[in-house]
């Protein structure tokens, strides 16, 4: 019989436990939990009172070096590798030093370390087996790089190095994700341990390495099993030779691949069909017969989400090696299971010859093992763990006749853990209530602690008292915070149909051995306060048709900003919640905490018409409703409103600047517009349906501020200016450019100067009928001139494209304009104060400070 030896995670708890007390309102529940809970429930039609092992008397692996593996699979073996007929163990070691340890002779229940064997390749998985055929037990190490290493035994707890041999690339990939994957047994028969374990690439491979008497592997059979699955090894057949036992995933099948005497593998032949996914399987005697049987698990995905999980369905089945009337084989053993798990081992834990079952999470799942012990052919209820940190069956360590499990709680901590065989429990659980009388507040819930739990067997790490309640009055929920066996905080809510009063319930209490015990709790639900008072509250609201008006729930003595007409107020009681609905239905908060964090905003938008808005505050059960009217009125036809189309994409792209002028003359305006990347002007022509056309391109100058169309050149056709700001380090890209333009939508550049650079406006300042510019420039600050400063440059036009500057002074930002009646520009310039300019004659301004109020010290003017 081959048991697969694979990594467990057990739980050690006390023989002690109580049922937490926390006190809060409006508890929230885990759905996960809660899941599981409902699992467990029924999971009632299960044997219960089966004898469990118990595990103690910890013996610290003490004296290790290195850094042990990090949840390695199979990371330590036992065997009797001195031959002195007590059992030792090999354990791996990595890091910056690479080895494995040698602890040889567990005497008085103590594990003493003897030697190392170092190496140079990084550990990471563990097998034993007599690989030479010399009657001692050797190890195989397989590495992280995907090397098989082969250490012969010397029969005196040392290890000599054997034969290597590499994998192919991409062949471990499965070990990291699936348990079991690693398998030895003795394929050929011929008295040497052999090794074999399944990958995953596109399909599920397997691969089989044959022992050689000079302990050295070489390759021996592999295949391609199926598309998804895993897979065991065993006499399935009776006849001596190890066979493959494979479980396709999906569709759910089992199916045996016979060994032959090579070390084959006939065709593999199903013997089995389940109704939902199988996830894992292992073989191993079920009822003590001659044969094994097959031992699975299944995965029944019925929507089940992270928050739903009692939407979906696990089981452990046992396929016994025996047919029925009609040939078929019998499904004997069936148990639920509260969570994904998979098979990890098979051991008789309890002596009886019977295989139970060790199950686990995948690797990369969290932590968590069940226990199944096999009674006369039954299964019995899992016995859940969690907390033990990574674990191994090692088997009879302290050659009592009993495996045993070796655990790491912390990085360099080791345990062994003795199996000390099936208690009789007899001794059921005392469960003492922790107080007279429980208060809970109607419609509320609270976290309490219910009863103490004593004089109970702790028959398994992580065995515990499963609590149910009985005769719970309607309305009365008690939910238990622990979701594998009902111990932890429970939380009692009252919900609003349970009329205020006293209730009694009783609690039950049943330990591992089906032993039980109850507790009569009294719990008494009062009154919620008195429900809140709105303070104040608008008789009726009014708003027109295509507006939103702004409805704020708020408690009293909090400031609102302005706009919010409507304003329902409540008393500051704690625990008051509210809602506001419009015609029977509920409106979301479209901002909350705005003003204050207990005030609520709405924002309603409504058809014409009467329409009902009803506002509810509650203290648990208490509440208080106000309804009122809403009136809606059509748009008012005094008031015209611009209606536009929905925008749309004209030229996707980086644009920065753009103008409009008719540069074709067709009496459209057409779009100049300075794209960033790349740096180029773009020249869209209108057309007649409203659409663009880009006719043209040309180069535009680094980073521009502004660009700006005016017949420049006085020819009747539109040109371009495009400006550049100031560049302290390389002003060699500042100033002013001019295109013109040639009547089609076509430009060309006739002017580059470093002479202005900002944002540009137009204007004929000497009324020479030339259009000429005025450009603000803005200078960053510097260490010299921590302020910046702003200024504005008057750029004379000769007619023909030509610009002269005519005048540079202090000033903001400009607004052209006429101040006088002297039909001369002039300009306001933003600062404080703001300033007047009036315009002259030769294109030139003068400062009229006196022409505007000063707007003080506590502002400033901006244009």
């Amino acid at each position: 019989m081959f048991l697969s030896p694979v990594a467990s995670c057990l739980r050690a708890v006390a023989a002690v436990a109580v049922l937490t007390v926390l006190a809060c309102t409006f508890a929230q529940f885990n759905p996960y939990a809660a899941a599981r809970g409902a699992r467990l429930n029924a999971m009632t039609s299960q044997p219960t009172a089966c004898g469990m092992p118990r595990f103690g008397n910890n013996s610290d692996a003490s004296g290790l070096v290195g850094n042990p593996i990090q949840d390695g699979l199979n990371e330590a073996v036992t065997a009797d590798f001195d031959l002195d007929g007590r059992q030792d163990m090999v354990m791996l070691y990595g890091g910056s030093e690479r080895g494995f340890n040698i602890l040889l002779g567990f005497t008085n229940n103590r594990v003493v370390w003897r030697d190392k064997q170092p190496f140079p390749e990084f550990p990471q998985w563990l097998v034993k087996g007599d690989f030479n055929g010399d009657r001692r037990t050797d190890v195989l190490v397989i590495t992280q790089q995907g090397e098989l290493i082969v250490w012969t035994s010397n029969g005196n707890g040392k290890f000599a190095r054997g034969g290597t041999v590499r994998l192919p690339e991409g062949h471990l990939g499965n070990l990291n994700d699936y348990l079991p994957t690693l398998h030895t047994a003795d394929f050929n028969n011929d008295g040497r341990t052999d090794f074999a374990f399944t990958y995953l690439t596109t399909e599920l491979n397997y691969r089989v390495f044959l022992g050689q008497t000079d302990g050295a592997l070489r390759n021996g059979p592999n295949g391609v099993l199926m598309a998804n699955g895993s897979l065991a090894t065993g006499d399935w057949d009776g006849d001596n030779f190890a066979d493959l036992v494979i479980a396709e995933n999906n569709p759910g099948r089992i199916l045996v691949a016979s060994g032959k005497s090579d070390g084959t593998f006939g065709t593999a032949a199903e013997i089995y069909r389940a109704p939902s996914t199988i996830t894992s399987v292992a073989i191993g005697s079920f009822e003590r017969s001659d044969r094994n049987d097959i031992f699975f698990t299944t995965e029944q995905r019925n929507g089940g989400t992270a928050n739903d999980l009692a939407a979906d369905s696990y089981q452990v089945i046992n396929l016994l090696n025996t047919r029925d009337a009609s040939g078929a084989w019998v499904r004997r053993g069936v148990a639920n299971l509260a969570e994904r798990l998979r098979i990890r081992s098979l051991l008789d834990m309890t002596g009886d010859g019977r295989a139970d079952l060790l199950l686990g999470t995948r690797r990369g799942e969290r932590n968590g093992t069940a226990l199944i012990v096999n009674a006369a052919g039954q299964m019995c209820t899992p016995v859940y763990s969690q907390s033990w940190g990574i674990a191994n069956p090692l088997g009879d360590v302290n050659n009592d006749g009993k495996p045993d499990v070796i655990h790491r709680r912390f990085q360099n901590e080791y345990y062994v853990n003795f199996n000390e065989g099936v208690l009789s429990n007899d001794t059921p659980p005392k469960l003492t209530p922790l107080s007279a009388e429980y208060l809970v507040t109607q419609g509320a819930s609270v976290q309490a602690a219910l009863v103490r739990i004593e004089d109970f067997d702790p028959l398994l790490p992580g065995s515990c008292v499963h609590l149910e309640t009985l005769n719970l009055p309607a309305g009365l929920q008690v939910t238990f915070e622990n979701e594998l066996c009902r111990a932890g905080t429970a939380t009692l809510t009252a919900t609003c149909a349970l009329p205020v009063g006293s209730y009694q319930f009783t609690l039950k209490g049943t330990d591992l051995g089906g032993n039980s015990a109850t507790a009569n709790l009294k719990v008494t639900v009062t009154g919620p306060p008195g429900p809140p008072t709105i303070v104040s509250a608008p008789a009726s609201i009014a708003t027109r048709e295509g507006t939103s008006v702004i409805v704020a729930v708020t408690e009293p003595n909090v400031t609102l900003p302005s706009g919010i007409q409507y304003v329902f107020r409540v008393t500051n009681e704690p625990n008051v919640q509210r809602t506001l609905l419009l015609d029977g239905v509920t409106v979301t908060p479209a901002v909350t905490g705005t003003a204050d964090p207990k005030t609520a905003y709405y924002y309603l938008n409504a058809s014409a018409g009467t329409h009902q808005l009803q506002f509810t505050a509650n203290i648990f059960c208490a509440r208080v409703t106000r309804t009122v009217p809403l009136t809606v009125v059509g748009a008012s036809e005094t008031c015209r409103y611009p209606a536009f189309t929905s925008a749309r994409v004209i030229e996707p792209g980086f644009f920065s600047k753009l103008t409009l002028g008719d540069f074709n003359g067709d009496g459209f305006n057409d779009v100049a517009a300075l794209h960033t990347f790349p740096r180029e002007m773009r020249i869209f022509l209108a057309q007649a349906d409203g659409t663009l056309r880009q006719v043209s391109t040309a180069e535009a100058p680094l980073d521009p501020d502004s660009i700006i169309a005016a017949d420049f050149t006085r020819d009747g056709k539109l040109d371009l200016a495009i400006c550049s700001p100031y560049f302290i380090e390389n002003p060699a890209n500042q100033g002013l450019t001019l295109l013109a333009g040639d009547g089609a939508g076509n430009f060309r550049r006739v002017l580059r100067t470093n002479t202005g650079s900002g944002v540009m406006t137009t204007g004929d300042f000497n009324r020479d009928s030339h259009p000429d510019l005025l450009v603000h420039t803005l200078l960053p600050s510097t260490p010299i001139n921590p302020s910046g400063s702003s200024f504005l440059t008057v750029l004379l036009n000769d007619g023909k494209g030509e610009f002269t500057t005519k005048q540079t002074f202090n000033a903001g930002a400009p607004a052209l304009g006429y101040l006088n009646d002297d039909n001369l520009l002039d300009l306001i310039a933003s600062g404080n104060p703001m300033t007047a300019f009036i315009g002259n004659a030769d294109g030139t301004f003068t400062s009229a400070p006196n022409l505007l109020p000063s707007p003080g010290a506590a502002g400033r003017y901006e244009v």
